[in-house]
């Protein structure tokens, strides 16, 4: 069980003394996935190498190669990869594919741009790294209402993808709690506000308007040159020794991210986490010389378990008393969402 594991243990310590904004969670593909037992009813979400498989398929009548020719010769350069499939469509063809492969199935006609229960119910990872981020602000005559949670100081990830603030538009207006940062913001987060750094760019929901996006291996290298988004934000979560991440649904398959952590490593020591499937000694050994603690699980469906027991761990008894709830129950009442919608 992840409970027994010296890296939860780690964790746990730390999550239930952390102060105001010195967690933060760094949030790869891997979270919107279904897991074991649950059935993709309703809603597509990809891997990045499904992600690209899918466009691929959509207009293959286009490559002289087959997917599995560039996937071998482009296995360990995404974005050369990326590239060779926009050779043919350009670039923003495949922003505009990647765009539609997201949110074909969404009802971006919701004019509050909320993510329905049933997505939410399809991506349990997701929904409980949304539940994570958030608290319980107040219930006047069963109207539950939401905010951030204050020991959640910043959201990272390489996707492109508005499911996790979609997602928390359902608890709260989003945009009250975070702010979305970009390679191409220009201005910061409010005082009551949060970043979420998307930083390879990112599509938003609803609006169906492209940005620009990290594909090509240029705007990669610009992202992660010395003073590029991704590369500074990145190397400011994880060199503050103050901060601690939790890596959840990510592959390390970024190697600049590695570079950065393995140097904050030989600083600082080991300060950070991932939540993972069984790794084995390789993986732990990469894990240990980037300073990574592993929290090891037997299958993904654990990942929303290990946050739940987490942040339940971290709940005081006045907080969930007030409430009229148990400990457990607040995480569902979270789960729930306002008035279970």
């Amino acid at each position: 069980m992840f409970q027994d594991s010296i890296g939860f243990k780690q964790l746990a310590d730390i999550y239930i003394s952390a102060k105001d904004d010195s967690i933060g969670l760094y949030l790869g593909a891997g979270v919107n996935l279904p897991t074991r037992g649950v059935r993709k009813l309703h809603f597509d979400t990809f891997s990045w190498m499904g992600l690209l498989r899918t466009i691929y398929d959509r207009n293959m009548v286009q490559y002289r190669d087959s997917f599995e020719q560039l996937k071998t010769k482009y296995y360990d350069d995404w974005p050369r990869l990326a590239e060779a499939l926009a050779r043919n469509m350009s670039v923003e063809k495949l922003v505009d594919e990647i765009d539609l492969t997201f949110y074909h199935c969404m009802p971006r006609e919701d004019k509050y741009g909320r993510l329905s229960k049933r997505m939410l119910d399809q991506a349990p990872t997701l929904h409980a790294a949304i539940c994570f981020t958030a608290r319980i602000k107040n219930n006047i005559e069963n109207k539950w209402t939401f905010e951030r949670n204050p020991k959640i100081g910043t959201v990272i990830t390489p996707n492109y993808d508005f499911f996790f603030g979609a997602g928390w538009t359902r608890y709260q207006t989003f945009d009250e709690h975070w702010d979305v940062q970009t390679p191409f913001s220009r201005d910061g987060p409010k005082t009551t506000q949060r970043p979420i750094y998307y930083i390879h760019g990112y599509i938003p929901y609803r609006l169906n308007n492209r940005k620009e996006l990290v594909l090509t291996r240029q705007s990669y290298e610009n992202a992660y040159r010395k003073n590029g988004f991704a590369r500074l934000k990145v190397r400011e979560a994880v060199k503050n020794e103050n901060h601690h991440l939790i890596f959840i649904g990510t592959s390390f398959g970024d190697a600049p991210v590695i570079e950065i952590l393995r140097d904050a490593k030989k600083q600082y020591g080991a300060r950070h986490f991932a939540i993972e499937k069984s790794p084995n000694s390789t993986r732990l050994e990469e894990f240990d010389e980037m300073g990574i603690i592993p929290i090891p699980v037997d299958d993904y469906v654990d990942i929303a378990g290990v946050l739940e027991e987490l942040y339940c761990l971290g709940l005081e008894s006045s907080t969930w008393e007030r409430y009229g709830l148990s400990n457990k129950d607040y995480w569902s009442r979270l789960k729930t969402g306002p008035r279970g919608q």
